[in-house]
């Protein structure tokens, strides 16, 4: 769950540099980085979920043939009132570290790649990359709000009918982690022109690699074809 929200602020940040700095950006992806910002992602998000495996248990209900397992947070009869806080502490940081801060930045991210658009007038042509970058953060809001705002309910302390509580529960987790199902269908499926786009810029690229200019004269056009290739792939 981490790893997903995480990767999807990522893949923001990654668009972004594309669009703003698309020549320091070529410049530097490379596999390697890919690959060290993928292990520092899974080793922040196992420190992060570190506290669940230490302080969530399996309960299970039913018998031999028909059984349900949970998993919840574990008693703690010597001290209730510490338990509360731990688990109030847990509630708290997830919402920070996996919806307010991937949400934020996300959001900034595709703020100033829409503001860099209307600079270059791609929005005038056409509104489909805000579509797009509309439906991306729209998206990751609508899965994941529920599922991080409903446990703070707990905190506040409000009667909840039982019945209530157990739909809603188990809806909103339903609902966050049906983001991933969805993820393939807005980054991948929605842009049918990806490899036209993506073969388009290939010109450019080995132009600008072969030719002997100075930075300042390619790189608009440059700054262009990275935009149509990161955009114009939605289509």
């Amino acid at each position: 769950m981490s790893v997903s929200t995480s990767f999807l602020m990522i893949i923001s940040v990654d668009r972004c540099i594309a669009i703003m700095c698309p020549v320091w950006s070529k410049n530097h992806k490379s596999p390697k980085l890919a690959t060290t910002i993928s292990a520092i992602i899974w080793t922040t998000c196992f420190m992060l979920s570190s506290p669940y495996l230490a302080f969530f248990e399996m309960v299970h209900y039913g018998d031999n043939e028909t059984s349900i397992s949970y998993c919840i947070p574990a008693n703690d009869d010597d001290d209730n009132d510490k338990q509360i806080m731990r688990d109030q502490i847990m509630i708290i940081v997830r919402l920070i570290s996996m919806f307010l801060v991937p949400f934020s930045i996300i959001v900034i991210c595709y703020s100033l790649i829409v503001f860099r658009l209307r600079r270059s007038r791609s929005l005038s042509k056409s509104n489909r990359p805000l579509k797009v970058i509309v439906t991306i953060v729209l998206c990751f809001f609508c899965f994941w709000f529920p599922f991080h705002v409903w446990p703070l309910l707990e905190i506040m302390n409000v009667e909840l009918d039982y019945t209530v509580d157990f739909i809603m529960s188990h809806l909103v987790y339903t609902i966050g982690f049906f983001n991933s199902c969805v993820n393939p269908m807005v980054y991948v499926f929605v842009g049918r022109d990806f490899k036209k786009t993506f073969f388009k810029s290939i010109p450019f690229l080995l132009e600008n690699t072969l030719k002997e200019k100075d930075v300042s004269e390619t790189e608009p056009r440059f700054e262009e074809t990275m935009m149509e290739t990161e955009m114009e792939g939605y289509d």
